[in-house]
């Protein structure tokens, strides 16, 4: 774009995106409140800030069929460097959370395509 008010701005080109789950061992709900303050607290010491934000998710269990369930979706817009800086951590962190939840996958959004941890 080549706005002139635009050109003088900060421009964050890249987002990461994850999604915290409200249910343990596939369906049985649970306080995924310390999770989301974790994820919140995670983006913005990498990527200087972060938004959450609740959605309904939908997925296709293997062992289950459909399950319907409340996500938090935790989202940081950054630099090209510091998501390359952190992803990483990033990664390890849903490998965390799909271990401690017991879950199938974690979704992990980067730049708009998303990874299944």
């Amino acid at each position: 774009m080549t706005n002139k008010k635009l050109k003088n701005l900060i421009k964050l080109s890249s987002n990461i995106k994850i999604l915290i789950p409200s249910t343990i061992e596939i369906n049985q709900s649970f306080d995924n409140s310390k999770y989301i303050d974790d994820a919140l607290t995670l983006f913005s010491g990498f990527f200087g800030g972060a938004t959450s934000f609740k959605a309904l998710g939908a997925w296709q269990s293997q062992e289950l069929g459909l399950i319907k369930e409340k996500v938090t979706a935790v989202e940081s817009f950054c630099t090209e460097s510091q998501l390359n800086n952190n992803i990483e951590n990033v990664i390890e962190f849903c490998e965390q959370l799909k271990s401690e939840l017991k879950q199938e996958a974690i979704s992990l959004f980067v730049n708009n395509e998303l990874y299944l941890i």
